[in-house]
């Protein structure tokens, strides 16, 4: 896995340089200034729009000049992360192909890197093949190859492949059927993964617009009241205005960022503190106890709704208060089923990808080693339950009810399916067909999970066409407070 990069928080000339250079791209003068020109035409577009004095450019211009570095630099990453994805999905399909046909990672590589232009994934490779050809022990030799194309565009669905293209030229025999598995899932997931960024940036773009609009509206509305009533030129609404146009500016900074995101990032998941922590309070759920735990902060609110009913009288207060009084007596209990949802969420999408694996071993490995040996790759929230699976067939390995129980609290679909073939097969009386229905079974499975992880990930991008609106209201305010004020003052100075 790669480590989390230190966010930038101002980007020097130098640092810039820096930046683009890690990532294999330059800037030329044209950019440059093609780049500042826009943005110094949109900063005197919007103080003319918004009938601004001259000094209150210099705030704007600020803005402008501290975000110019990074609309250069995300422009490029955006560039750089689409590459980088497309070229580990071809990667993916072109070693797939090789492999099946010559059953060696070095030819493998080879016949793939021919396949590629000269560029960074052409570089990568024969970088792999030569750290292979320069070892001594060819099989240690390729598994640090191929940790080094990982190392550049290092997702799940890579570090998979790699795993199982290992262990099936070490065990030998033909495993077409596996790789042409692994070429679908990789498919889906790349389907997916477009969709997702397509509907993400549709999102962000939408969000601009709206700001768009949203800061013509103000412009216009402030400079329609009468002359008389005029609050265009008053000082706090000059400074509103430009706190506006400043602000937007920074909007603008953060969303371009996080359009150039990478591609290959492998979801997020509950750290390992969050899902014990969800585990523990799983393991707790008593309702009788819970509500007498919680009582104590129900009795504060009967007191306080009480009162304002005893005063009020009011049917609505105390329908108010019946409520927050049985929420706040039942927020242990709440809390269970708000870790066991987010739990049961996070396993649904992590199963699919855990079968597959097994599925894979199940090549090389009887079910039981299988099993062992999945945990290593599994997520924390499934470790928790991988841990328990391997302990109770250890202890009872004939036992069904040792692989059916798995998970069985949380009622997953497609699980019990799956352990009842894995069952059968440990016990000798499944068969190849049997992995053949676990893998087939798995793959819409598997698809879906997919989808639902794009999703969530982006599930917050629908809520941005929001952002705009609240700073918007804000000046509007001030717009009002001003008219307001001239109102008051022309009404005193014609009294007087």
């Amino acid at each position: 896995m790669t480590k989390k990069k230190k966010r930038t928080w101002l980007l020097t000339p130098k640092k810039l340089k820096n930046e683009l250079e890690a990532i294999g791209e330059s800037c030329n003068k044209k950019e440059i200034i093609a780049t500042g020109a826009a943005l110094l035409g949109i900063g005197l577009l919007l103080m003319k729009l918004f009938a601004l004095k001259i000094i209150f450019f210099v705030p704007i211009a600020l803005c402008l000049l501290y975000v110019f570095p990074f609309v250069i630099l995300n422009a490029k990453k955006r560039k750089y992360e689409k590459n980088r994805f497309q070229n580990a999905a071809s990667y993916l399909s072109h070693m797939n192909q090789s492999f099946q046909d010559t059953k060696s990672i070095l030819t493998s590589l080879k016949e793939t890197e021919r396949k590629y232009r000269d560029g960074k994934m052409r570089n990568t490779l024969r970088a792999a093949i030569d750290h292979i050809q320069k070892s001594k022990n060819v099989r240690l030799g390729e598994q640090e190859a191929l940790q080094m194309i990982e190392a550049e565009y290092d997702c799940r669905k890579m570090r998979t492949f790699h795993d199982f293209i290992v262990k099936a030229e070490a065990h030998g025999g033909e495993c077409s059927k596996e790789l042409k598995l692994l070429e679908k899932i990789k498919n889906e997931w790349v389907l997916a993964v477009e969709n997702g960024y397509r509907t993400f940036c549709s999102n962000i773009y939408l969000m601009y617009f709206e700001a768009v609009i949203l800061l013509i509206i103000c412009a216009f509305i402030q400079q329609r009241f009468p002359g008389e009533f005029s609050v265009y030129r008053m000082g706090v609404v000059q400074i509103a205005n430009t706190l506006l146009i400043c602000l937007f500016i920074f909007l603008f900074k953060f969303f371009d960022r996080r359009s150039a995101k990478s591609l290959l990032a492998d979801a997020k998941t509950m750290a390992e503190e969050e899902v014990e922590k969800g585990y523990a309070a799983i393991a707790k759920l008593d309702i009788k106890n819970n509500l007498k735990r919680g009582l104590p902060y129900g009795l504060i609110f009967i007191v306080l709704f009480g009162v304002l009913f005893f005063f009020t009288k009011s049917k609505a207060v105390l329908v108010i208060g019946l409520v927050i009084i049985l929420i706040v007596s039942n927020i242990y209990n709440i809390s269970y089923f708000a870790f066991y949802a987010q739990i049961k969420s996070e396993l649904a999408a992590s199963v699919p990808e855990w079968v597959f694996d097994v599925v894979l071993l199940l090549q090389r490995e009887n079910v039981q080693v299988a099993i062992l040996k999945s945990i290593d790759n599994a997520p924390p929230v499934l470790k928790h339950e991988l841990y328990s699976l391997q302990q109770k067939i250890i202890d009872a390995p004939a036992d069904p009810n040792s692989y059916l129980t798995f998970l069985d609290r949380f009622e997953i679909d497609g699980v019990e399916d799956a352990m009842r073939t894995l069952y059968s097969i440990s016990q000798g009386t499944g068969s190849a067909q049997n992995i053949g229905t676990i893998a087939e079974t798995n793959m819409r499975m598997l698809s879906e999970a997919e989808k639902r992880r794009i999703e969530r990930d982006n599930a917050f991008s629908t809520v941005y066409i929001y952002f705009p609106i609240l700073p918007c209201v804000f000046v509007l305010l001030v717009y009002g407070g001003a008219l307001l004020y001239n109102v008051f003052t022309t009404v005193m100075s014609l009294l007087s």
